[in-house]
């Protein structure tokens, strides 16, 4: 690597922003995950807090604001009952033969089986409480409101973005901060900070290159291999004007990563959206 070139890390640290700066003077490289792989994007946590049967549903006016979950214990969950918060932050879908579609409160219904990922503190009561960051509702059980034909809009923009970096970077479901270094016709390159969904957890930051569809939609991200392949990839993935950018980007890495351990408390949108920059 050439001195104060930036590659891909992959770190098991709570001190991003320490690392982050370590990198930028010319440090020691960490591990990155493996080059080029391409993870479908699905908004799915690998390990939910709580799958089971929806026994209640609460509203507040015409909305739903909570479920009542109910299941059996497994190796993957760690609760079996829960009273579920629903807020305009938490992410909805539907899973279905095609794969994952966006849906919203309003069609969640008694007897469905959902799974559930919680955000922010939990009560710890019995059953426990706690307000959900993610909930998948599963296929062939109860019955299901009507869904809607998913359209670019059923989700904020900036919620496709942070699913597609999360899934291609962290080996499971996470948070993102990440600044647009550029775009090219249906290329997207970005520099993104990324952490699972734990205190303390899996991280990784360095630049990513979002494919998009004719109608918009993400088709997938690519990130540059590490080692010796970093500097082929860097060259083959990114314009000439972008590559230096690449290496040393702008972003503000202690406060990146502040933001990102607010959100974990408070499942509010990155700092990108917060400023209004668009999102292509």
């Amino acid at each position: 690597m050439q001195p104060g070139k930036l590659q891909f890390k992959f770190i098991k640290l709570i001190g991003l922003a320490v690392l982050l700066a370590a990198v930028l003077s010319g440090c020691g490289q960490t591990p990155a995950p493996t080059a080029g792989v391409v993870r479908s994007l699905t908004g799915h946590s690998a390990t939910p807090d709580v799958r089971g049967e929806v026994m209640g549903i609460s509203q507040t006016g015409d909305r739903v604001s909570a479920i009542e979950v109910e299941g059996a214990l497994t190796a993957e969950t760690r609760y079996d009952r829960a009273s579920v918060r629903i807020t305009d932050n938490t992410r909805i879908f539907l899973l279905a033969e095609n794969g994952y579609t966006p849906a919203s409160a309003g069609q969640i219904a008694l007897g469905q089986q959902v799974e559930v990922l919680f955000v922010g503190l939990i009560l710890e009561r019995y059953p426990v409480s706690a307000e959900a960051g993610e909930i998948i509702i599963l296929p062939g059980s109860g019955n299901p409101a009507p869904i809607p034909e998913p359209t670019p809009t059923s989700v904020p923009r900036w919620v496709l973005y942070e699913q597609a970096l999360s899934q291609a970077i962290l080996p499971s479901e996470g948070l993102c901060e990440w600044e647009i270094l550029g775009v090219a016709a249906r290329e997207v390159y970005v520099f993104t900070l990324c952490k699972v969904r734990a205190p303390i957890g899996s991280a990784a930051f360095g630049p990513a290159v979002i494919y998009l569809a004719e109608n918009g939609s993400i088709e997938k991200v690519t990130i540059p291999r590490d080692g010796t392949y970093y500097g082929v990839d860097i060259e083959a993935l990114f314009p000439a004007d972008i590559r230096d950018k690449a290496y040393q980007p702008d972003m503000d890495g202690p406060k990146a990563e502040a933001h990102i351990m607010e959100r974990l408390k408070t499942n509010g949108p990155p700092l990108i959206a917060l400023a209004g920059t668009p999102l292509p």
